[in-house]
């Protein structure tokens, strides 16, 4: 499996630098952006697997939240962690309300980011991803078998005795259906 990929995003170098450092001793790709319009950029460029936006970087007071919206906006939809330094509830709030989009995950951390606190939500938010994209595959399988056994039942009421194949492609679904459900349960 490929290293997840990160994008970190805060106007503050040190910070940046304790945060990459951290992450790629913990087995991650990443990568960073100084200010908001470079984290549309980058995320567009990089399709990341997981993007930690700062709320207050340039541009403006809100950097963050703006790069929030407008990537939102644009269709990505991976999963971003926003940090900020503000007591202000209302922060959150704005963010939560940009960030949470068709089920896409979203979470919020305050400053100063405990780093252990930072690796966990991350792997958190990559598993909630990943989960989502198997129970696609999952679903699209669940269909697949559902018109096949639609249409073993309507070949069937039309002539009971004739199979025309379908028992077999019935068959051969049931084995892929069991074959993702048992890779899911492995974690593949």
């Amino acid at each position: 499996m490929d290293k997840v990929k990160i994008l970190l995003a805060d106007d503050d170098e040190d910070v940046l630098g304790i945060y990459k450092f951290r992450l790629e001793n913990d087995g991650f790709s990443v990568s960073t952006a100084p200010d908001g319009t470079t984290a549309i950029v980058e995320a567009t460029r990089l399709d990341p697997d997981v993007l930690v936006l700062d709320y207050r970087m340039p541009p403006g007071e809100e950097g963050g939240l703006s790069a929030l919206t407008q990537l939102r906006r644009q269709g990505f939809y991976k999963p971003i962690i926003m940090v900020t330094g503000s007591d202000d509830q209302r922060v959150a709030i704005q963010s939560f309300r940009e960030g949470v989009k068709d089920n896409s995950f979203f979470d919020f951390l305050h400053k100063p980011v405990d780093l252990d606190v930072l690796v966990l939500k991350i792997k958190l938010a990559y598993l909630h991803a990943n989960a989502a994209a198997r129970g696609v595959r999952i679903v699209d399988e669940m269909v697949t078998l559902y018109t096949a056994l639609s249409d073993l039942r309507k070949n069937s009421q039309i002539n009971p005795g004739a199979d025309s194949g379908l028992a077999s492609r019935v068959d051969g679904i049931l084995r892929r259906f069991a074959t993702v459900v048992s890779k899911d349960e492995k974690g593949e």
